[in-house]
């Protein structure tokens, strides 16, 4: 028994790894770990490339169009318009909907931002002050007027600016907000870029249109189906969950419950 037990414990200390083996493998697996996560997150830039598509696409003709000497993003511009990726995309060229003429005496006018459309053309107003907060307020014309959200800029004081690009058309408009946080030098900086049109003299008329249908119709309502009269459904949905929950365990019992219950004759 003695030398059994002396060969089990042998046996038990052999199997265990000695420490200098340990010591050695330990900056082995840190570089393996090192190589695991650089590859996991490799893997998950590449999905979330993968998953910009259109957006990805819309984004490199911006850089484009900026490259020429054009302003889209928002970030870019000191005025707040500009491009983000959640917008709609359009094609102004395509607008056939109702149309609303706004006379704008001030600014600023009430939109606090444009988008544009596909190729760096049109703009489409994407957000904007809904209701005027005093009368008078100059914020509240367009809203005042009827102008809505996802409606292009269709004229200004009669001349037709869809198919403009965004850039020509903002300056028409010279809508801006006041920024405190903007600096003198980025002001100037802003005043100085090149520019093929001068801000519209006030009072001025601007024609707003809505867009295509495709750009503009939010997603289908789902269609809730009301269940017959007389049917189980129909008692389901006049019967309070929990009502439904005792009369399931009433009807199906668990084995538990109807251990508990059973008399010691039953049990037997």
């Amino acid at each position: 028994m003695a030398g059994r037990a002396g060969h089990v414990r042998g046996s038990s200390r052999g199997d265990l790894p000695a420490e200098g083996d340990a010591a050695e493998a330990a900056p082995l697996l840190g570089a393996l770990a090192v190589v695991g996560s650089a590859l996991a997150g490799h893997a998950l830039a590449g999905r979330r490339r993968q998953g910009q598509g259109r957006s990805r696409q819309r984004a490199q003709q911006v850089v484009r169009q900026a490259a020429s000497g054009g302003y889209l993003k928002a970030r870019e511009r000191r005025d707040g318009h500009g491009w983000i990726k959640e917008d709609p995309e359009f094609n102004p060229g395509e607008a056939s909907g109702a149309s609303v003429t706004v006379e704008l005496k001030k600014r600023p006018m009430g939109i606090s931002r444009y988008t544009h459309g596909e190729g760096g053309k049109g703009a489409m107003v994407v957000e904007m002050t809904e209701k005027a907060r005093y009368p008078g307020d100059p914020r509240g014309q367009c809203a005042v007027g009827g102008v809505k959200k996802n409606m292009i800029v269709k004229s200004i004081n009669g001349t037709d600016v869809a198919g403009w690009d965004f850039s020509d058309i903002m300056d028409m408009l010279e809508d801006t907000e006041g920024d405190a946080n903007c600096t003198q030098e980025a002001k100037a900086a802003w005043e100085a870029r090149p520019r093929n049109h001068q801000a519209v003299a006030l009072p001025a008329t601007v024609t707003f249109q809505e867009s295509a249908p495709s750009a503009r119709a939010p997603p289908a309502p789902r269609l809730h189906r009301s269940p017959a009269p007389g049917t189980l459904e129909a008692e389901a949905s006049r019967t309070p969950s929990s009502t439904r929950r005792r009369r399931r365990r009433r009807a199906f019992p668990s084995p538990l419950a109807t251990a508990a219950c059973a008399t010691p004759a039953q049990a037997a």
